[in-house]
């Protein structure tokens, strides 16, 4: 496996974009990407932003096949995973708000995370939660008390059907993300992110 390089073809464009759906169609048209190291400095996966802009849009097509309203609230466990990029621009593309969610575990255990993975699931008001199998038992014992359409790992996700509808990526004046602080002494708070500065 080879690395995306880390310099680009593409003229430096840093500003114009309407949305980051716009952004990465640009990047796209390079031959750079994320690379994925493990935590010995070992690459593991390259992903280029044009394999990127495509299974995103994939995952976007199923985000549409729920019939969700536009701007719906899509729960990512952040853990450093290509899976967290692809559904951060699934939504970019979708038209819907990624909610990245600590994948933090600390003092207090599984119950002490699971209770506050349940509260900001329900503070956020998610329609869709996902966690890669790391953190999935914790994201599924959160989500059964609650009401959320799907809540499960990237693999069953992408199991979904389709839609067909043309995609509808969010607009400048809406939500990019909506990002939880980590607070270090209250429950964190939501900060939400725009399209444009």
């Amino acid at each position: 496996m080879k690395a995306t390089p880390t310099t680009h073809d593409l003229p430096l464009k840093d500003e114009g974009f309407r949305n980051l759906a716009e952004a990465l169609d640009y990047a796209a048209d390079g031959r750079t990407g994320y690379n994925f190291y493990s935590g010995q400095g070992r690459l593991q996966i390259a992903l280029p932003y044009a394999i990127l802009r495509d299974e995103a849009r994939s995952l976007a097509r199923r985000l549409l096949a729920l019939d969700l309203e536009r701007g719906a609230r899509v729960a990512l466990v952040a853990d450093t995973s290509p899976d967290f990029v692809r559904f951060f621009f699934a939504c970019q593309y979708a038209g819907m708000t990624p909610v990245p969610l600590s994948a933090k575990i600390q003092l207090g255990g599984h119950r002490e995370y699971t209770g506050q993975l349940e509260r900001l699931l329900s503070i956020c008001q998610a329609d869709v939660a996902i966690a890669g199998d790391g953190f999935l038992p914790f994201l599924e014992e959160a989500a059964s008390r609650l009401d959320i359409p799907f809540a499960g790992s990237p693999q069953a996700f992408a199991a979904l059907p389709a839609s067909t509808a043309p995609l509808c990526p969010q607009e400048p004046d809406e939500l990019a993300y909506l990002q939880y602080t980590s607070g270090s002494t209250r429950f964190p708070r939501g900060v939400m992110n725009t399209q444009q500065p």
